[in-house]
């Protein structure tokens, strides 16, 4: 029953007439509000709650514009009924970004954490309009929202100068320190996010268009050849002239996969553009050189862009490297590692930790509230690996290296020990973000290993790929590689371990993200 509701009020407004493009435009305008009036029930029943539990707490001005909200979602959905869908678009990509960004300014709400994010609404808004503005039919909608979302994304620290917070001051000096900087860095990415998305949907409706006319043409195909068969049963003179047609109608098939292959190769194109956004954010060869000196990394996107990266950054005298796994792989995964490396930034540059457990703790707070994880009950999240490398105080000539992982493993060879052989230490069972055992707290484990002593870490992803046998490739193998080759240069350790990965899947298809890193200390 419920499922029936949500279809016949995602179809409202629907005409027979319509393309398969309208028709997805028009449902997911739809199921926005119904998100939203969904959203706005649920936020007001607790709010009501909490006016009988906590009178004191309760704000009139909260309940009067979630009770605006709901009105306007249900008003909308009623104009969309007449098709009057001008006003809703109108209200989506202009009141809400407008209210997500400024309210909570004018209003006083707005939190450290939420200074780094909220200025980016207007983005995903921007971004969302090329998948419902029909930028043929709707040119100056679609023109207005994107110069009106620029704006907000623009005029960000202005509004926010007009109602400094104390909290939020010394963020607030950070952006304006390097204004101009800071403000051409987010319009490249906004410039580059929304080339992608116009590029996509644009190959998009292309491709459809093209499926469309190739169907009927493959069905008028059809017919021919049955009529030709037709003949042939007939007479045997009509027998060449019909295997003729079929020849040509063969061509014409050919020629046509030939046409969907460029589209592919374009989606492919567009998926590349997004992985040099994706690359930008990895550390530069220079920083690595100079951080990590002899090292190697191994890193293989299943889909182009990868759910995996690695950061990398000093910080009071040590050097912190980390390697992550974030859930998913592809576009979704991709996703988590821009929070999950700007969250880093955020933990480790701004707040000066460097306590590789108390960085897990933190980021597991800070992914569980970025992606509102008690209210929409997503398990998103990321396997991690944080290390700090410094010089030991203790023991001469060495280095101190202090490991966490979440649902990850250490691997270490030491130098004075002969004959050099891969030891592992086990991270903490519990993953970053999402519902975890709350009572289970990351842990520090604290080394003194020599100068040219070996550390590894990574994903999974390798050792779970499989052969065709089905069989994994195995951590037993991965440690039996890297015991044959510890005195080897790193990147000819590297080399094997590509080699001997490629000969384990021949034949068969990547099935996640792999990333593995190693170095050797100076």
């Amino acid at each position: 029953m419920l499922k029936q509701l949500w279809d016949t009020i995602s179809h409202i407004g629907i005409i027979a007439s319509d393309s398969a493009i309208e028709k997805r435009r028009i449902i997911l305008l739809n199921r926005i509000y119904i998100a939203i009036i969904a959203c706005g029930g649920l936020f007001l029943f607790t709010e009501l709650i909490e006016s009988f539990t906590h009178p004191e707490a309760f704000r009139y001005f909260t309940l009067t514009l979630v009770l605006s909200l709901i009105s306007i979602a249900i008003l909308t959905l009623y104009l969309n009924r007449y098709r009057f869908f001008i006003l809703p678009k109108f209200l989506f990509f202009f009141l809400f970004p407008t209210s997500m960004t400024l309210l909570p300014i004018f209003m006083g709400i707005l939190d450290d954490y939420d200074i780094f994010w909220i200025q980016f609404t207007p983005l995903i808004f921007s971004t969302v309009m090329h998948i419902i503005i029909d930028r043929h039919k709707e040119k100056p909608l679609y023109v207005l929202i994107l110069v009106y979302n620029l704006f907000l994304l623009f005029s960000f620290e202005l509004f926010l100068s007009l109602n400094p917070s104390p909290t939020i001051a010394p963020f607030t000096a950070i952006m304006f320190k390097d204004y101009w900087s800071y403000k051409i860095g987010q319009l490249i990415i906004w410039i580059m996010v929304n080339i992608a998305f116009f590029y996509q949907i644009q190959l998009a409706e292309k491709y459809e268009k093209d499926l469309s006319t190739n169907n009927v043409a493959l069905q008028n195909s059809s017919l021919t050849i049955q009529q030709k068969n037709e003949e042939i049963m007939q007479q045997n003179e009509e027998i060449m002239q019909g295997y003729e047609e079929i020849m040509m109608q063969r061509e014409f098939v050919n020629e046509k996969n030939k046409v969907l292959e460029a589209k592919n190769r374009q989606i492919n194109h567009s998926l590349n553009a997004a992985l040099l956004i994706q690359q930008a954010i990895l550390p530069y060869t220079e920083k690595l050189n100079k951080l990590l000196n002899e090292y190697f990394i191994l890193y293989r996107p299943k889909d182009v862009v990868s759910g995996d990266f690695y950061w990398l950054n000093t910080q009071a005298n040590a050097t912190i490297v980390v390697a992550a796994d974030c859930t998913g792989h592809g576009v979704s995964g991709a996703f988590m590692t821009l929070i999950g490396n700007t969250l880093l930034d955020k933990i480790v540059r701004v707040w000066n930790i460097t306590s590789p457990a108390e960085i897990l703790t933190k980021l597991h707070e800070e992914i569980r509230i970025v992606l509102k994880q008690d209210y929409n009950k997503n398990n998103n999240g990321m396997d991690i690996t944080i290390l700090n490398v410094q010089i030991s105080h203790i023991e001469a000539q060495s280095y101190q290296l202090q490991f966490a992982g979440a649902k990850t493993d250490l691997y270490y060879a030491d130098a004075r020990k002969e004959p050099m052989k891969i030891e592992k230490i086990k991270g903490t069972r519990k993953a970053i973000g999402g519902a975890q055992n709350e009572a289970l707290q990351f842990e520090n484990h604290t080394l003194h290993l020599a100068r040219r002593s070996c550390v590894y870490i990574g994903s999974d992803g390798l050792a779970d790929q499989n052969d065709i046998k089905r069989k994994k490739f195995g951590e037993n193998k991965l440690i039996e590689i890297l015991n044959t080759n510890l005195q080897k240069e790193m990147h000819i350790q590297k080399e094997i371990l590509i080699q001997s990965l490629e000969q384990h899947m021949e034949d068969v298809p990547q099935r996640d993200d792999i990333l593995w890193i190693g170095f050797r200390l100076p």
